[in-house]
């Protein structure tokens, strides 16, 4: 008897739960009760549901989320302008591709202290890291 496809990814999504609850059952029951470098995950559990119910959690994401939001934007806004400057100069597009191209190999984690030197901690060197970060994705889908 031939097996459907939703049947099978049905079993495929069940086994992936299993070994999940598995894989956290072992690390609840192996962990010793007092370690300083692994919690327990009932630990991690009851720690989230406290920052849950304060407003811990809600606040940092609410900030992270606007950082993340505006550096998007920026990056989106910034690549549009280069790639409409690029598209309308065929000689420019010529000149700044091999540095584009250097540019973009560059390990967007290794400007991360460039940005705290260069623009402290605060939430404008978050969104410039961040609008870095993602810069080239829109940039390449432009142009």
């Amino acid at each position: 008897m031939r097996r459907g496809p939703f049947v099978k990814r049905t079993a495929i999504i069940a086994a992936d739960l299993m070994t999940v609850a598995a894989l956290l059952a072992l690390w609840q029951n192996v962990s010793p009760s007092q370690a300083l470098n692994v919690s327990k995950p009932s630990a991690v559990a009851s720690s989230l549901k406290q920052w849950a119910t304060n407003s811990y959690l809600r606040d940092d994401v609410r900030v992270t989320l606007e950082e993340a939001a505006i550096g998007l934007v920026v990056a989106i806004v910034m690549a549009a302008i280069l790639a409409y400057a690029l598209t309308i100069s065929r000689g420019a597009a010529e000149f700044f591709a091999p540095f584009l191209a250097a540019l973009n190999a560059v390990p967007k984690v290794a400007l991360a202290p460039l940005f705290l030197v260069a623009f402290g901690i605060g939430f404008q060197a978050k969104v410039y890291f961040i609008a870095a970060s993602v810069f080239f994705i829109p940039l390449y889908s432009m142009y």
